[in-house]
């Protein structure tokens, strides 16, 4: 396939099945947020809105792929995220390349554009730092943003509660700081 045509897959990957899929996870948050429903019903709608995050990250990741040259590395794709995502209140990326395993990685690259969305979307921050280190066999990212704080994990938020979720599936550590001078999540693997 030729670069023009893999722009060309990117391009018809982010206008279309991306859009939708965020479309639709929007309107599951709607729905999980009627406290009428059912626990059960809840439950199940938390399980498919998670799912959707999943399947959000998989096709921004091939979307990354099909229009970069060499975009494997986590801090490669770390950065570029961090770059769309953030836009202009990105104004501090420390990230060094990591050896992890594919789930590590693949996992932190998760955690990393969720923390970044939740910044941009939550906090009211005018800037949003990025770190990504690895210390012996440990992968360590900190997002850290200068906003209004209040974060926490939530049943009724779903963002850190799914990361919470990921994070103590792979047997690691969630710090969360977030007060009146912003918020600082770090991630341990």
């Amino acid at each position: 396939m030729s670069k023009a045509q893999q722009i060309r897959l990117a391009q018809e990957l982010h206008d279309g099945i991306a859009q939708d899929l965020v479309a639709l996870g929007y309107q599951l948050d709607i729905l999980l947020g009627e406290s009428q429903s059912p626990p059960s019903v809840r439950i199940g709608l938390r399980t498919i809105r998670f799912r959707i995050d999943e399947l959000i990250s998989k096709v921004r990741l091939e979307i990354f792929e099909l229009r970069s040259e060499n975009m494997n590395s986590l801090a490669a794709r770390i950065k570029q995220s961090g770059q769309e995502i953030c836009g202009d209140k990105l104004h501090a990326i420390e990230l060094q390349e990591v050896a992890g395993s594919l789930d590590q990685e693949e996992e932190l690259f998760m955690i990393a554009c969720e923390l970044m969305r939740n910044s941009v979307k939550h906090s009211g921050a005018s800037v949003i730092e990025i770190t990504l280190s690895q210390n012996q066999n440990l992968l360590y990212l900190e997002v850290k943003d200068n906003g209004k704080g209040g974060a926490l994990v939530s049943e009724k938020r779903f963002g850190l509660k799914g990361i919470e979720e990921k994070v103590t599936a792979a047997k690691g550590v969630l710090r969360l700081i977030s007060n009146e001078n912003g918020t600082r999540v770090q991630v341990t693997l």
